[in-house]
């Protein structure tokens, strides 16, 4: 470049015949245009505008894009799966895609968390650069005594609470979610707000214990334990089931709960003194009957009157009383009339019942018929007695008096 200096002309007829002075003057007008104002101190007055005007005015202000030259979009393509790309002017433009964060140079979806902060969350739509606060939703702060743990300004926040069982058996441990756990300790039970040690039994019921190994929170089975059932109609009694129980005491004449294992109580006649005889046996446990026969004779010229009377009844007892009549030898004339009781039958029998009420005596008189022209009326008696109420059940004894009245 050519520079034309203009001279005064003053200066020029002063210094005719002379050279000129030297200028120190930098022509070097370096079209980088970079601001960098190189005001050197000295005298010298170096203009060197260096206008660097490289045109990287790097736009990455985190808005959209980041770019570089290009020919054609196959050239934008960088090493991210979230980022999309154009080619526009020779420049690349290069933005994350909706869906997608890249955050630390990693690509990660939509409202996918923060490994390291389960309250930070991928949304596009606030940063796509970095993790957003994820407020609202339920998390875990790590402190067990807390519940209703929810990611609040970034943060895990919940309410704390305590657990105190205040029972010394026991270790008492937070759930998390607002409930406790207290476990008891080795060797012991916790059961009904109270401690208790392995092999102790509970005060109420000798049939279960304390037994660390089966259960530390209830009671357990002490079966084959001895105890009492307060029944006084069982004997033997032991623990089953977590229960006391025992055998019935049966009396002298079982069994004879059917009419096919009847007690045979004797025989008696019509010429005989009443009672023939007595029994005391008991009626017990529910569902218990109790089934006796005697034999009864006619003799000559006494007619015949089978009886059993019911005496001495537990005042709760509300017992029936029937007999029926079976004659060794009967036709189509076999008939009972009852001298005391009501009619009945049995299967083909006749006879007589008496049901008199609580603790009420019973009484049944047979007028037995075997067969017309036969003035023999020998034959069985069968007497049946049962509970009448079904619901009171004793093991008292009762006294049933029979024979020929």
């Amino acid at each position: 470049m050519k520079i034309l200096w203009i001279m005064p002309a003053s200066l020029l007829v002063c210094c005719a015949g002379e050279t000129p002075p030297a200028m120190d003057i930098d022509a070097s007008t370096d079209t980088d245009t970079d601001t960098d104002a190189d005001t050197d101190a000295d005298s010298d007055t170096d203009t060197d505008t260096d206008t660097d005007t490289d045109t990287d005015t790097d736009t990455d202000t985190d808005t959209d894009t980041s770019t570089w030259e290009c020919t054609e979009p196959g050239d934008c393509v960088d090493a991210y799966d979230c980022t999309d790309h154009d080619c526009t002017g020779h420049v690349c433009q290069t933005w994350v895609a909706l869906g997608w964060c890249l955050v630390d140079g990693v690509c990660v979806t939509e409202w996918s968390h923060d490994p390291l902060d389960e309250c930070q969350v991928c949304d596009n739509s606030l940063d796509y650069y970095d993790w957003s606060d994820a407020d609202g939703i339920p998390c875990h702060d790590q402190y067990e005594c807390t519940y209703g743990d929810t990611c609040v300004e970034g943060s895990c926040q919940g309410t704390f609470y305590s657990c105190d069982d205040s029972l010394a058996c026991t270790e008492d441990n937070c759930e998390g979610d607002g409930g406790c756990d207290f476990d008891p300790v080795d060797g012991m039970c916790a059961i009904g707000g109270a401690c208790w040690d392995a092999g102790v039994q509970d005060p109420s019921n000798p049939c279960v214990e304390c037994d660390p190994a089966l259960d530390q929170e209830a009671w357990s089975h002490n079966d084959g334990a001895g105890c009492d059932d307060g029944d006084p109609c069982t004997g033997n009694d032991i623990c089953s089931g977590g229960a006391c129980g025992g055998d019935v005491i049966e009396d002298a004449y079982e069994p004879n709960d059917s009419s096919a294992s009847p007690f045979n109580l004797g025989s008696t006649g019509s010429n005989n003194s009443w009672p023939e005889g007595t029994a005391t046996p008991t009626l017990y446990g529910p569902g218990d009957i109790d089934v006796f026969t005697f034999r009864d004779g006619e003799d000559f010229a006494f007619a015949m009157r089978p009886r059993a009377d019911l005496t001495g009844l537990p005042s709760t007892a509300d017992y029936e009383l029937c007999a029926y009549f079976q004659c060794d030898s009967a036709d189509s004339e076999y008939s009972v009339s009852c001298q005391e009781g009501d009619s009945s039958t049995w299967g083909s029998l006749q006879g007589c019942c008496s049901t008199n009420g609580a603790g009420m005596d019973e009484q049944v008189i047979l007028n037995p018929d075997c067969a017309s022209g036969i003035t023999d009326d020998t034959g069985t008696m069968y007497v049946f007695v049962s509970n009448y109420s079904t619901t009171d059940w004793t093991c008292e004894q009762y006294t049933l008096s029979w024979g020929d009245s």
